[in-house]
């Protein structure tokens, strides 16, 4: 129960100051040590929170929290599949965590997207 409170406290506090290290800091220590679940319960379940989970992801990716990253990007990615940015980024972390046939198949997939809709 501690570790939700305190990642409330650090979500408040990134919206105040995001550019803040030691709070990007904790958050990723917090994020990386009980996992992306304590995160289910903070953000709608829809397209309208793929921005704060792309931007999260991004922030803990700074600070070497990857497969966490990747979860975020991945939920992202679900939201809103027309994201090249998500998409891209995604890979990316795929690629950083030698994961090349799951980077690959994101991008199978964005693509299959794109060119259906």
């Amino acid at each position: 129960m501690q570790q939700l409170e305190a990642l409330r406290v650090y979500l408040r506090l990134l919206v105040k100051d995001s550019g803040n290290k030691g709070i990007q800091e904790s958050l990723s220590d917090l994020v990386q040590k009980h996992g992306v679940a304590m995160l289910d319960g903070e953000f709608k379940k829809d397209a309208n929170c793929a921005p704060a989970l792309a931007f999260l992801a991004t922030l803990i990716k700074d600070h070497g929290a990857v497969d966490e990253c990747v979860s975020l990007y991945e939920t992202a990615c679900d939201y809103a599949p027309q994201s090249a940015s998500y998409c891209l980024n995604l890979m990316h972390s795929l690629e950083v965590c030698f994961r090349y046939r799951d980077a690959i198949d994101v991008f199978r997939r964005f693509c299959r997207y794109v060119c259906c809709v």
